[in-house]
């Protein structure tokens, strides 16, 4: 979708970095509050206070998935970023209890699973052109000699008279 790599390198960076607020304040909490760990309101104001890392990792996320070259490949280094995020916004914002550990980090890879399948085709490089070294030349019609009287029309006969009749 990007031609140039910059536009591309940080798009990923800002991508990523509003799937890691979103991650934070939203979607963990959320999985959480379905995992039986409280209400979600409860859940994203704890976790609001760790929102600033979760945008730098999945930022990072975001990054490598524009310099990733496939989107399958863009979609697991993507989902490692929202296993890592989830994971620690639960051991840093709440406690370090397996359970929990375990239920915001499945949260977060699927959260980034399905982040990271459109980023990468959002994100992909575009084609390469094979004829980016070629240059075209202009395309224009063949112009007929100036000396040379026309000639008939749909036949490669005679050229026409100029009319005189002789």
């Amino acid at each position: 979708m990007f031609r140039s790599p910059l536009a591309r390198h940080a798009a990923g960076v800002i991508l990523g970095a509003l799937a890691g607020a979103s991650l934070c304040l939203s979607v963990l909490p959320l999985g959480l509050e379905w995992a039986g760990y409280g209400s979600r309101l409860a859940l994203g104001y704890y976790l609001s206070r760790m929102i600033l890392f979760a945008v730098l990792v999945m930022a990072a996320g975001g990054f490598a998935v524009a310099r990733s070259r496939h989107p399958l490949l863009a979609m697991s280094v993507f989902s490692l970023s929202g296993l890592a995020t989830g994971m620690m916004l639960a051991g840093m914002g709440l406690e370090r209890s397996p359970r929990l550990l375990a239920s915001a980090g499945a949260t977060g890879w699927l959260y980034g699973l399905l982040g990271g399948l459109i980023l990468g085709r959002i994100l992909a490089a575009p084609p390469a052109d094979d004829r980016d070294d070629v240059e075209a030349a202009p395309a224009s019609a063949p112009t007929p000699e100036i000396d040379e009287p026309p000639k008939r029309p749909g036949t490669d006969g005679p050229p026409v008279d100029g009319g005189d009749g002789i």
